[in-house]
């Protein structure tokens, strides 16, 4: 008489990724962003083009801060060209309330634009562009932004605060005024 076969039971195969996969992938990620992001960063045009818009956003900013609370505003370069900073009449930062926090910007502790500094500043001996109650600029002039052997130019119009920039990679137009 011959054995019964023996049927061996097959587990049915689960469909899915396992988390060494996962862990492997993620590594992966995490090696290449580590490399092309700062690449990305180190060019001229993407670094400096970025600061300058960033740079004319934070001046319309304050002309709007000054405008909506009827309050006089300086914005204020750095005298070491590293940064700015938006005043109120008693000479206090300005501090936002959304995640931005106060208004101001140190370049050098801020890795994106870590290397941009501020030169030629032509608003004065205060090196400040002031804003009147009505939002209105008092003073017109310029800034270089400079990074590397690269610089963009950055010129406001007295009243109106028209805000120019010259030397950009692409198209920026001042639809605040």
């Amino acid at each position: 008489m011959l054995a019964p076969a023996i049927t061996a039971r097959r587990r049915p195969r689960r469909a899915g990724i396992s988390l060494l996969a996962v862990l492997v992938t993620l590594t992966l990620i995490a090696i290449l962003a580590a490399i092309v992001v700062p690449a990305y960063f180190s060019r001229h045009d993407v670094t400096l083009d970025n600061a300058s818009v960033l740079v004319a956003g934070e001046l319309r900013a304050a002309q709007n801060w000054a405008s909506i609370h009827a309050t006089e505003v300086t914005f204020e370069f750095t005298a070491d060209g590293d940064g700015f900073r938006a005043l109120d009449q008693r000479g206090h930062v300005l501090q936002r309330n959304d995640p931005n926090g106060p208004f101001a910007r140190r370049f050098s502790s801020d890795a994106v634009f870590e290397g941009v500094r501020f030169e030629a500043i032509d608003f004065g001996p205060d090196r400040a562009v002031h804003f009147n109650a009505a939002g209105h600029v008092l003073n017109s002039g310029s800034v270089a932004i400079v990074f590397q052997d690269e610089r963009r130019i950055l010129h406001v119009a007295s009243g109106t605060g028209r805000i120019t920039l010259e030397g950009l990679g692409r198209p920026w137009l001042d639809d605040g005024r």
